[in-house]
């Protein structure tokens, strides 16, 4: 009994003692979301840190600038407050927790730089404007949003210039690196000056950097104005901003730097185009989404470039480096003429940098003053070429960086052909406010006439005949004159044209400048057409075609007196201010743009109907708010002198007809327009007429009607946050 009594009082006192045990987590644990570094700018500051333990702990500082509060503590949720002070340098430091079990490190990242952007704009860009001196110039431009808003000079700028080494290898982007502000002008140093409200300082020293990290392009400085201000400020590149430093990591958006690969290239032997014993090249560099066809004329939409090249007679493909210099007749050689220069028979030698929205829709265009370009042979059958330029757009010098690598096909304008094929097409007076009736005659070589349009070469002339060379009289006989911009006189080629086709595309097109072109009957009853001509790069071109020449009419719109009605017509008008006045003529005069559609028009969708377009200027003072002027406005020529009101003749007053999808535009050449006003609504009547001497078409009927009307004589204004920055100007000298 009594050793059951003991066994009983064990059994129980070792229940008790398992009951009593209790499981210690050693684990520090760190809160969901947080994280472990911590990043103060340079006026420091406090920030805390969470943790979790279920044992005493104790936290340390690798550095002691950090400061802790609490350092060590019991068991539980924990937060520490860590302070850290002003620094001037760049620095870091390690917290570690421990618990006895287990250790936990937190780091702590102070800049020299403050942590927010005191400015709200930036922007780079690369110049040669040292280039003389073998130095590159790289701009750097901060700007708040008062400044960067307004055209007024108004907020904060900073300007500074950062001074490159000639080996700096451009292509890499934007110099990332620490750069000493001093006014020696060495290279690896930097020059700056700020703006406030206009008025300039310089920085008299201090330094600048430009950090590349995971989140983009960041800008530093530290500096002290010729007043003993300090400016000490910071600037983030975020990734809305895609207009921001967008070419320091080869992007093309912008073009004051473009580094990029152009994927398509082309160059053209020209030859000894003035006789002066050396050879002219055109080198034709562009991306995909440019589709060369010939110099000039390029399709789809973006940036391209022809740059002129000269080399010797014996040079079979130019290879080497070419600097830009100033064209000269002589032709330096082993060069790459700069700039745009026409001579006397309107050819010229070009070296630009061009881009267009589609083809021939040309934005920008801008000549080479500058640089180098570099071709060098890869030994595979490919080139590489790497041009480093600039072009003398305005307001500022810009700067083109390309590199491609690639093959680059060579074309021989020298290739010429006899005259096999030959066509004429009739387009009647339709186009032109003059006294004669416009031609298009065709000729082409055996391969066009095989292939037509397809291969081989072919030549057009737009030529001026008589009033009475109609479609029904036959070929428009006659020796006619190749003149550039000509007066579209009887007798006058206005324009002639050399082409080269190839797999269906137009691969080369070049203007024949002078010379003339001869269509006649030969006794044998054939026609001829004698070509002798000369094309603007001195390229001779002669031939003769004997034959039959077929002709058709290409105008499809019924030439008749038209009647504009009123019911159901749309009439709008803009109203210009002084802007459009001509410089001819005093006083100054206000503009108001007056644009009619009948109601065929507008229920065809432009398809079919009437419009009219009427430039109405006058010397009386009105305002948009008055309206449209009233009175009777005679149509007149701009330089007619004692007319100081009226309708504008020529290029700016015309009517359009349009039939089955064709638009055609007859110029209004006389007559009057009756303006007046009841109320609101306004009654116009015209009695216009149109054509040439020898036919006369009228405008009559008019429109009764409320006018929609828009004023443009204001410029565009900017929109921007009122005084968003006045705060941020303040912090720029905070320390």
């Amino acid at each position: 009994m009594r050793k059951f009594i003991y066994l009983m009082l064990s059994l129980t006192l070792l229940v008790s003692c398992q009951e009593d045990k209790i499981t210690v987590n050693e684990n520090i644990e760190i809160p969901e979301g947080n994280t472990n570094t911590l990043k103060f700018g340079n006026d420091g500051g406090a920030q805390t840190i969470s943790f979790k333990t279920q044992l005493d702990w104790v936290a340390t500082a690798s550095e002691s600038w950090v400061k802790l509060s609490p350092a060590s503590g019991p068991a539980g949720d924990v937060t520490i407050q860590v302070s850290v002070d002003e620094t001037t340098t760049n620095r870091n430091a390690t917290i570690t927790i421990n618990n006895g079990k287990e250790s936990q490190e937190f780091k702590v990242e102070q800049s020299k730089y403050p942590s927010e952007n005191n400015f709200d704009v930036a922007y780079t860009k690369l110049t040669l404007e040292k280039y003389a001196d073998e130095k590159f110039e790289w701009h750097l431009v901060l700007q708040n949003e008062e400044s960067a808003g307004s055209y007024e000079p108004a907020g904060t700028s900073v300007y500074i210039k950062l001074l490159l080494d000639k080996t700096w290898n451009y292509s890499k982007g934007a110099p990332i690196g620490e750069f000493n502000i001093e006014q020696t002008q060495e290279t690896g140093t930097a020059i700056g000056v700020i703006s406030i409200d206009n008025e300039e300082k310089m920085i008299e020293n201090g330094s600048v950097e430009l950090i590349k990290t995971e989140d983009g392009l960041k800008v530093g400085l530290i500096a002290t104005d010729s007043d003993g201000n300090q400016l000490h400020t910071f600037y983030t590149v975020v990734p809305e901003d895609s207009y921001m430093f967008n070419n320091a990591y080869g992007s093309t958006i912008g073009r004051d730097l473009t580094i990029t690969n152009f994927t398509q290239a082309f160059i053209e032997d020209e030859g000894d185009i003035f006789g002066v014993g050396k050879k002219v090249w055109r080198l034709n560099i562009a991306p995909d989404d440019i589709k060369f066809k010939y110099v000039g004329f390029h399709e789809g939409a973006g940036e391209w470039m022809t740059i002129t090249l000269v080399t010797s007679l014996e040079t079979t493909f130019p290879v080497g480096k070419f600097p830009f210099v100033d064209e000269t007749f002589d032709l330096e050689l082993n060069t790459a003429v700069k700039g745009k220069r026409t001579w006397l028979d309107g050819s010229g030698l070009n070296s630009w940098w061009m881009n267009q929205s589609g083809p021939r829709q040309y934005v920008e265009e801008a000549p080479f003053f500058g640089g180098t370009i570099d071709i060098k042979e890869n030994g595979d059958g490919t080139y590489t070429v790497d041009i480093l330029s600039v072009d003398d757009a305005l307001p500022e010098n810009n700067t083109l960086m390309v590199k491609y690598n690639g093959g680059i096909e060579l074309y021989d304008s020298n290739n010429t052909g006899d005259f096999a094929i030959a066509n004429a097409d009739f387009y009647g007076p339709f186009e032109f406010p003059s006294e004669n009736m416009n031609w298009f005659i065709g000729l082409g070589d055996a391969d066009f006439k095989n292939n037509p349009g397809g291969q081989g070469q072919a030549w057009v002339f737009d030529i001026m005949a008589s009033p009475t060379q109609v479609l029904t009289a036959g070929v428009p006989y006659g020796k006619y004159t190749i003149q550039k911009n000509s007066n579209y006189g009887v007798g006058t080629c206005h324009f002639a044209k050399y082409r080269v086709y190839e797999n269906y595309e137009l691969k080369k097109e070049i203007n024949i400048v002078s010379g003339s072109i001869e269509i006649k009957k030969l006794e044998d009853g054939r026609n001829a057409i004698i070509v002798d001509g000369v094309d603007s790069n001195g390229k001779s071109h002669k031939g003769e075609y004997k034959g039959n020449i077929p002709t058709n009419s290409v105008v499809s719109i019924p030439l008749k007196d038209r009647v504009f009605k009123s019911e159901g017509a749309r009439v709008s008008s803009q109203f210009y201010g002084y802007n459009y006045s001509p410089e001819n003529e005093s006083p100054q005069k206000q503009g108001w743009d007056i644009i009619m559609e009948d109601e065929t028009l507008i229920n065809s969708n432009g398809v079919d109907g009437l419009g009219i377009t009427l430039m109405l200027r006058t010397s009386k003072p009105t305002s948009f708010a008055e309206g449209i002027p009233v009175g009777i406005f005679p149509i007149y020529e701009p330089d007619q002198t004692g007319v100081v009101e009226g309708i504008y003749n020529g290029d700016f007053t015309y009517y359009s007809v349009y039939y089955q999808t064709t638009e055609r535009r007859l110029m209004i050449t006389g007559g009057n327009v009756i303006i007046s006003k009841n109320g609101d609504e306004y009654n116009i009547e015209l009695d216009l007429e149109t054509a040439n001497k020898e036919v006369r078409y009228t405008i009559t009927g008019g429109y009764k009607g409320t006018v929609k009307l828009d004023d443009f004589s204001a410029p565009m204004s900017m929109s921007r946050k009122k005084n968003a920055q006045k705060e941020s100007a303040k912090v720029l000298f905070n320390k």
